[in-house]
């Protein structure tokens, strides 16, 4: 992996917040042996990250819930769920091995820092 490289993801869970083109969302910032740092491209502004996994959902890949706030725009218009807060669950099927150091969300960039396990 290299700068500028795309990596894939997956949204098991859509809820309002929408990310931008999945097929090329999420790009390699910076990566070296131990340290990945990856821009997810987010269609909704405004939100926040409210929570990361990994080896505690059970499948030992690495993701990120992005929910809503009272200021966030660009929501999905579509959404069919009951909760006007239900989040978005995204993960990163690629990182197996990885866990989520840190996390971001300005405007409409979610950045994410990714280290890599010890073995």
């Amino acid at each position: 992996m290299k700068k500028n490289d795309i990596v894939d993801i997956v949204i098991p869970h859509q809820g309002l917040p929408i990310v931008g083109n999945v097929c090329d969302a999420c790009i390699v910032d910076y990566v070296s042996d131990d340290i990945l740092l990856v821009s997810v491209d987010m269609k909704s502004k405004w939100c926040v990250v409210s929570g990361t996994c990994g080896s505690l959902c059970g499948d030992d890949i690495p993701g990120v819930w992005v929910s809503p706030t009272d200021e966030s725009t660009d929501l999905d218009p579509d959404f069919d769920g009951d909760e006007w807060d239900e989040g978005t669950f995204i993960q990163f099927p690629s990182l197996q091995g990885w866990y989520i150091w840190t996390s971001s969300l300005n405007r409409y960039t979610l950045r994410i820092c990714f280290v890599r396990k010890s073995t």
